[in-house]
């Protein structure tokens, strides 16, 4: 039996895989190189291809795992359908609907973790799943990945911080640093946000966010 759940996480793994070994074929065709059609038509499809369908993959397949419920598994099989619809030029509604099913279920992978560990680290790669879906909804709005690029940029930052703080296994008692960086990442969270409603303000603050996070 454990055999085949291992056969299931590598099926799911490898649509990640996919995406970028396409996303970086795309970003050559970006940069000028000359590369095989399937990767040049997709060039304009890098930003999602790298974040949406490799990143946020690798961390849905993650998160999934730990979570160890049967429901979390419709994070990958979502995931999985949106890169095969994003692959195959499918409508930018149809897939953006896949992904956030996906992301969507993620954010319950979080809660569920939370309630089982109730860490600020937990909290701060929840607090990242915000940036996801708002990102996927930006692009599936403006045609373009470039509008929802700062809002992936959030929940790349607040994952990773999240996680470094998690394996660093930092005491909440002892050290005031994962409060900090916990505000630190909500804030960005609340910046992403007010990007949406007012852009120009909102990278402004999220960019001042990202330079005091350093």
């Amino acid at each position: 039996m454990e055999k085949k759940w291992v056969a299931h996480r590598a099926f799911f793994l490898a649509f990640a895989g996919i995406s970028l070994i396409i996303g970086l074929g795309a970003g050559l065709a970006l940069l000028g190189l000359t590369v095989p059609r399937p990767f040049d038509a997709k060039a304009i499809e890098h930003g999602p291809l790298m974040i949406f369908g490799f990143i946020a993959g690798a961390i849905v397949m993650e998160r999934t795992v730990a979570t160890k419920t049967w429901w979390a598994w419709a994070a990958p099989a979502f995931h999985t359908l949106g890169v095969v619809l994003l692959i195959s030029g499918a409508p930018r509604q149809l897939t953006a609907v896949a992904f956030c099913m996906s992301f969507a279920t993620l954010s319950a992978c979080y809660v569920l973790i939370y309630h089982r560990q109730s860490t600020l680290e937990v909290v701060i790669q929840a607090a990242g799943t915000i940036g996801i879906l708002s990102s996927v909804v930006r692009w599936a709005i403006s045609g373009d990945f470039e509008p929802a690029m700062p809002l992936a940029a959030v929940f790349v930052v607040a994952t990773i911080i999240g996680e470094r703080v998690e394996l660093a296994r930092l005491k909440i008692a002892q050290s005031s640093a994962d409060v900090l960086l916990t505000a630190l990442c909500l804030a960005l969270v609340a910046a992403s946000l007010v990007f949406i409603l007012a852009p120009d303000l909102g990278l402004a603050v999220v960019g001042a966010l990202f330079s005091s996070s350093r």
